[in-house]
């Protein structure tokens, strides 16, 4: 909405270079066609999140047919496909307007152009492959791992031919380079236009990003991802993961010894999978910033080794005339699939029945030309009520050794006293934006913030609460809590 109101332009007047722009672009051009249409601010947010929805579709179909490659039975392909539609954090974030669904579209994308140039071997599969990678690392940083993962693969597959073919082994890369870089041009052109304006902002955003919300009791991700990662799958099919990885890993290395045999077809793609995730995680290893939706670009790759995984189980017990286990194994995945599902509709419920959308009809009806201010993740504010709408100005430390911005029109952080000095007439505060003042470290960083909101709901301030929104799921539905929804919301009005 900024952009397309001119009020900000990508890579130049952003308030930081957190994120790449091929995302924001093709937000901004479908924003840009429902706006000429005649649509409203909530039609054009709504067109960014059918992007995001379909950008996850054509992820599952991708599953699938990564899946197709490697098994011959269509339920297996489709129970990959169940894998990934039925997982909360797919359902999550495939609701919202933002670069995560690109990354994971991008990297399945590349996955399965890699995993084609194995089989085929056609160098056309290998730089859709890199150009695919360029497009993810232009659509979130973190992207750009991933084409450690295609080097790899493509040494492994030309090692032989490197001496005796060497000016086309470097021809190929020379290529894949250059489709690379195209890729994150395209959606980040200023990365060509302004070099040195863009990388010298970028680059410093891009190295920070594993020190974000790091905290004196922050656990590097080698220890500390595990959990995030169960929270983002849920229990039961984190450990069928996780299970999967370790048959198939199991698996490969006695097959190396020449223990068991394995389709090469077969094979190939299993050992791509392995060894994207182990590569791709590497970064993950070291970063103290891993949220669940960090995890989507896994979300393909396990999904097809947990489904080869069961087709591998049902053959074991057949091998071994266990007829009575695969009724026992056919249970257990409906079971996983069926407590997804749950998932999943909790995550429909929690977005159906969000508390802002009842706290945004109450602050419809508060006193019109007045000044109000919202915390993080506010309602819906209605156009032209107000004389004045804006955020409350808190600045939260991201990341050691950053400060507060001192170059702005008003002052950040404070408190109570500031809400006075601005004359505003009503306060809305979300409950992710409070509860982050249950952290000590925050705290420590923000006190004045932090006393001024314990205070506020401790009731011990001078604000008097006009109204409060919460929603609770129904207690036979899985118990799950999103980031970015249903907050509980508090509207306080400000006496003069």
């Amino acid at each position: 909405n900024m952009a397309l109101r001119v009020k900000m332009k990508f890579n130049e007047t952003e308030p930081d270079y957190n994120y790449p722009s091929l995302p924001k672009h093709i937000m901004y051009g479908v924003g840009w066609l429902v706006d000429k249409a005649g649509g409203s601010q909530v039609d054009i947010l709504v067109s960014a999140r059918l992007i995001s929805v379909f950008l996850g579709g054509l992820t599952v179909i991708l599953i699938y047919f990564i899946t197709k490659m490697a098994s011959e039975n269509i339920n297996i392909r489709l129970l990959s496909a169940f894998f990934a539609i039925s997982s909360t954090v797919l359902a999550h974030n495939a609701r919202f307007a933002h670069n995560d669904l690109y990354l994971l579209f991008f990297i399945t994308l590349a996955l399965y152009a890699l995993i084609k140039y194995r089989l085929v071997g056609s160098r056309l599969w290998i730089y859709l492959a890199f150009f695919s990678v360029g497009c993810a690392a232009s659509s979130k940083y973190t992207g750009v791992s991933f084409i450690v993962v295609l080097l790899v693969f493509f040494l492994i597959e030309n090692w032989r031919k490197i001496r005796t073919d060497f000016l086309r082994t470097l021809e190929t890369i020379f290529v894949a380079s250059v489709l690379t870089v195209a890729g994150y041009v395209a959606g980040t052109p200023k990365a060509l236009l302004w070099m040195s304006f863009y990388f010298k902002r970028m680059i410093p955003a891009a190295l920070r990003f594993a020190s974000y919300g790091r905290g004196p009791d922050s656990v590097i991700g080698f220890y500390g991802q595990w959990g995030t990662f169960q929270a983002a799958v849920g229990p039961w099919v984190y450990y069928l993961f996780l299970i999967a990885f370790v048959w198939f890993a199991i698996k490969l290395i006695l097959h190396a010894l020449k223990k068991v045999g394995e389709n090469e077809q077969r094979k190939k793609i299993i050992f791509t999978l392995l060894a994207s995730i182990f590569i791709f995680n590497i970064p993950f290893w070291m970063s103290y910033n891993y949220v669940p939706r960090f995890f989507l670009p896994f979300l393909p790759m396990f999904a097809v080794l947990a489904s080869l995984f069961v087709e591998d189980a049902v053959s074991f017990v057949r091998e071994r005339d266990f007829s009575f286990a695969v009724p026992l194994i056919s249970v257990a995945i409906i079971l996983v699939i069926v407590v997804s599902f749950l998932n999943a509709a909790s995550v429909t419920l929690l977005f159906a029945n969000d508390a802002r959308t009842p706290a945004g009809d109450f602050i419809k009806t508060l006193e019109p030309n007045t000044v109000l201010e919202y915390s993080l993740y506010p309602p819906s504010i209605p156009e032209n009520h107000f004389s004045r709408t804006r955020n409350y100005p808190i600045y939260l430390i991201k990341y050691p050794g950053e400060t507060v911005p001192t170059n702005k029109a008003f002052q950040y952080n404070q408190g109570e006293d500031g809400l006075y000095e601005r004359g505003v007439d009503y306060l809305v505060v979300d409950s992710f934006t409070y509860s982050r003042f249950s952290d000590e470290h925050i705290c420590q960083t923000n006190p004045v913030e932090c006393e001024f909101f314990n205070q506020l709901l401790a009731g011990e301030t001078d604000l008097h609460l006009l109204a409060s929104f919460e929603y609770s799921l129904p207690s036979f539905l899985p118990q799950i809590s999103l980031a970015a929804v249903n907050p509980d919301v508090k509207i306080y009005e400000v006496p003069h």
